[in-house]
C-alpha cells in the first residue's frame, strides 16, 4: 500500500530513527496484499477489496464499481449489522467523515446495468475469495443509495 505522509510520534532521537527505517522497506508484493487483505479481520465478510475476481457478471453488472460508489457514499461502513449503540454512533460517523456522499450517488446512479438486474445466480459469490454474499450486498447498496436506511 503506497505511503506518502506518515505521522511520527516520538520522543527521543532513537524513536525517529527506528521511525525512518521503514521508509526503507519494499512495497508489498501482490501476493503480500492478498494476504493482507484476506487477513484484516476489520474488513471482514462486508468489505470489498476490489481484487476483480467476482467479474464477469453474467448480467453484466459492474460489481466492483458499484460497492467503490457505496466506499465513496459511506465508506462501507454501514453493513446491516446490529452492533451496541456506541459502535453504531462510531460507524456512523466515519461513514460520513469525508462528505462524498452525492459522489458515490451519482456514480451508483450511473452504473448500467444496475443491482436490479441481478439475478442471484451465485456465480460472483463463488469467485469471491473473501466470503461476500455479493448479491446480498448490492441489495444493502441500493437501499442505502437509494431509499436510506431500509433493513
Amino acid at each position: 500500500i503506497p505511503v506518502s505522509c506518515i505521522v511520527s510520534g516520538i520522543n527521543s532521537l532513537d524513536q525517529l530513527e527506528e521511525d525512518l527505517k521503514l521508509i526503507d522497506k519494499e512495497p508489498f508484493s501482490p501476493e503480500e496484499l492478498e494476504q493482507l487483505f484476506f487477513e484484516a479481520p476489520e474488513l471482514g465478510g462486508y468489505v470489498c477489496r476490489q481484487c476483480m475476481k467476482c467479474l464477469p457478471c453474467p448480467q453484466g453488472i459492474n460489481i466492483p464499481g458499484i460497492f467503490l460508489a457505496e466506499g465513496r457514499y459511506d465508506r462501507q461502513m454501514l453493513d446491516g449489522k446490529v452492533r451496541s449503540a456506541s459502535d453504531y454512533a462510531l460507524r456512523d460517523r466515519l461513514a460520513h467523515w469525508f462528505g462524498s456522499e452525492d459522489q458515490g450517488i451519482a456514480e451508483y446512479n450511473s452504473m448500467i446495468p444496475d443491482v436490479d438486474a441481478c439475478t442471484d445466480c451465485g456465480i460472483c459469490n463463488e469467485r469471491c475469495p473473501y466470503g461476500i454474499d455479493i448479491p446480498r450486498k448490492l441489495r444493502i447498496v441500493k437501499s442505502k443509495i437509494t431509499e436510506g436506511y431500509v433493513w
